[in-house]
C-alpha cells in the first residue's frame, strides 16, 4: 500500500514538472515570436557599393535615406535621396585616353553625385527571416564637367542621367520595428559618351552602362 502511494506521488510530481517545462517552453517561444508588421511610415538607411562593367566611372559608393509607406507585411513604397561617390580605375578622355565601350567612349562624371529615386520593396514571407525583392528607379543630379581638347579649347558637358537598380536579398527582423537587410543587384545608368570619330566636334551622347552592386541597410 505504501509503495503504491509513493508511486502515485512520484507520478504526480513528474507530471507537474513536465507541465511546467512545457509551459516555460511555450512562454519562451511566445516571447521570441514578433508581432505582425503594422502599416505606416517606415524609413531606412541604405549603404551600397557598385562595380560598373562599362563606363568611365566604374567604382561607386553610396549612402541613402529612404522614407515611405509600409502598406502591409509584404509591400513598401517610398522615395530615396543620397550621396554617391564615383571613382575610376580606368583611363578616360579626361586624360586624353580612350575608354573601351563600343561605338561611343565614355566621359567621366563628377566625383560627388546626388541620386533621387522611387523605391519599391516586396517581402515574400511574414517570418523573422524573409527573402525580398527591391527596385529603385530615378535620376542622378550632378554638375557639368569640362574636357580640355588638344586644341586648347575647353568643352563643357552635362553629366546627369537616369538609372534603374533591381536587387534580391534577405531581410532579418531584429525587433518589432527594426530590421537588417542585405541584397545584391544589377545597376544600369545612362552616362555621357562621345564618338571618337567626332572628337574635334565633341558631340556628347548618352550611353547605357551597367554593373553589379551590393546593399546593406537598416530599417526603423
Amino acid at each position: 500500500m505504501k509503495r503504491s502511494i509513493l508511486t502515485i506521488l512520484l507520478l504526480a510530481v513528474a507530471a507537474t514538472t513536465n507541465a511546467q517545462l512545457i509551459s516555460s517552453s511555450s512562454l519562451v517561444i511566445t516571447k521570441a515570436k514578433l508581432p505582425p508588421v503594422e502599416s505606416g511610415y517606415e524609413q531606412s538607411v541604405d549603404a551600397s557599393y557598385a562595380m560598373m562593367m562599362t563606363g568611365a566611372n566604374n567604382l561607386e559608393a553610396n549612402i541613402s535615406y529612404i522614407g515611405g509607406y509600409r502598406f502591409n507585411e509584404h509591400i513598401f513604397l517610398g522615395a530615396g535621396i543620397g550621396i554617391s561617390i564615383m571613382d575610376s580605375i580606368k583611363e578616360s578622355y579626361e586624360t586624353h585616353s580612350v575608354v573601351t565601350g563600343g561605338n561611343g567612349d565614355c566621359l567621366s562624371c563628377p566625383l560627388v553625385n546626388i541620386p533621387l529615386y522611387v523605391h519599391f520593396k516586396a517581402y515574400f514571407l511574414k517570418s523573422r527571416v524573409s527573402p525580398l525583392f527591391a527596385l529603385s528607379a530615378g535620376g542622378r543630379l550632378s554638375a557639368k564637367k569640362e574636357f580640355g581638347m588638344e586644341t586648347g579649347e575647353n568643352i563643357r558637358y552635362g553629366t546627369m542621367g537616369l538609372y534603374v537598380n533591381p536587387s534580391v536579398g534577405v531581410n532579418y527582423r531584429v525587433s518589432e520595428k527594426n530590421s537588417l537587410y542585405f541584397s545584391v543587384g544589377l545597376k544600369g545608368t545612362t552616362v555621357p559618351s562621345v564618338d571618337t570619330l567626332e572628337l574635334q566636334a565633341m558631340t556628347v551622347k548618352r550611353k547605357f552602362a551597367y554593373g553589379i552592386d551590393w546593399h546593406l541597410g537598416f530599417t526603423f
